[in-house]
C-alpha cells in the first residue's frame, strides 16, 4: 500500500505485508519512506490473530515487545511506540481518533482514521480509509501511522467477521 499526502509537503509511506518464513502464523508489516526500497521507518510483527504477548514493534531501529508499548487494552498506549504518549478513541461508528497524552482529558487530537464498517453492495460505490493528519500531530507522523497500522490490526483481525450489513 502507498500512502501519499493530499499535498506534496510530506513524503509518501510505502506498507508492506509479508509473511515470516519461520514462523508461518507470524506476519511482519513494515513501513518505508519514499519508495519501496527507502528508508525503513518501522515494522511490526504479530501473528494472525493478532496475539500481543508474541507480538513486536521497532521504530527506528529500536524495538520492543508489544505489550510494553500498549495498556491493557488496544484503545490505550503506555508509552507511545517512541515514547510520545498517545491515546487513541475507537468508537463503534467511525471516525477513531489519535490524541496527544494519555489522560482521558487530553483534548489535542492529532489525528483521525475514517475506516468503513459495512461489506459492498451493488449499486454503492466502495467506501475507503481516510487518514486525517491535524497540523499539531505533523511532527510525530511516523508514530501515528506506525500506532494506527498496529491499532486497527490488533482491533480487526478479520476483517469481514467485523464489518455489518448496512
Amino acid at each position: 500500500m502507498i500512502m501519499k499526502p493530499l499535498i506534496d509537503t510530506h513524503r509518501s509511506y510505502y506498507i508492506s505485508v509479508n509473511m515470516n518464513c519461520f514462523v508461518a502464523i507470524s506476519y511482519v508489516t513494515t513501513i518505508r519512506r519514499d519508495g519501496w526500497d527507502g528508508e525503513v521507518v518501522g515494522d511490526f510483527e504479530l501473528d494472525i490473530n493478532g496475539a500481543r504477548k508474541l507480538g513486536t514493534v521497532s521504530l527506528y531501529g529500536y524495538e520492543r515487545i508489544m505489550d510494553d508499548v500498549f495498556g491493557p487494552t488496544p484503545k490505550m498506549f503506555r508509552v507511545g511506540v517512541s515514547h510520545i504518549p498517545m491515546r487513541m478513541n475507537l468508537p463503534t461508528d467511525p471516525p477513531e481518533q489519535c490524541f496527544l497524552g494519555t489522560g482521558k482529558n487530553d483534548k489535542k487530537e492529532i489525528a483521525q482514521l475514517t475506516v468503513p464498517n459495512a461489506l459492498r453492495r451493488p449499486g454503492l460505490s466502495k467506501e475507503f480509509e481516510r487518514l486525517d493528519i491535524l497540523p499539531d500531530g505533523y511532527s510525530c507522523l511516523d508514530e501515528i501511522i506506525i500506532s494506527l497500522l498496529i491499532v486497527e490490526r490488533l482491533r480487526r483481525p478479520f476483517v469481514a467477521s467485523n464489518r455489518r450489513a448496512r
